[in-house]
This record gives C-alpha cells, structure tokens and sequence, in this order.
C-alpha cells in the first residue's frame, strides 16, 4: 500500500502547476530510501549546493584579485 501511495505521489507532483504544493506519502522517509526517483532527486541536490559553493569560492577569490588589481 505504501509503495502504491508513493508513486500516485509521485505522478500527482508531476501533473501539479503550483510548485509550491505538493503531495507525499505517509512514511515518504522510508519509502524514499528505495525509491530511485527519490534517490535521484536528493543527489542532484547534493550536487546543486556542491556547485553553489565551488561557485561562490570563485566569485570571492575574482573579487579578491579585482581588488588587488584596481
């Protein structure tokens, strides 16, 4: 039961035009645990804030020699 309520929840998310609202299932932590959509989802957030870091160093270190330049 709960895997079918995971994946209505999936299928229901995706049709949604509000992204603000969404549906889960239950026991989501659990079930998300094998669920690959989910898997999915939370490495590519992993790898977004990764990506927000290395990009911010950057930023602050071309800030940096702009400085030392001007």
């Amino acid at each position: 039961l709960e895997v079918a309520l995971h994946i209505w929840a999936h299928h229901k998310n995706k049709s949604l035009k509000n992204a603000s609202v969404y549906f889960r299932s239950p026991f989501h932590a659990i079930s998300s645990e094998y669920c690959a959509i989910c898997q999915n989802q939370t490495c590519m957030d992993r790898v977004g804030k990764m990506q927000q870091i290395r990009m911010h160093k950057f930023l602050r270190q071309c800030n940096y020699m702009k400085r030392i330049v001007t």
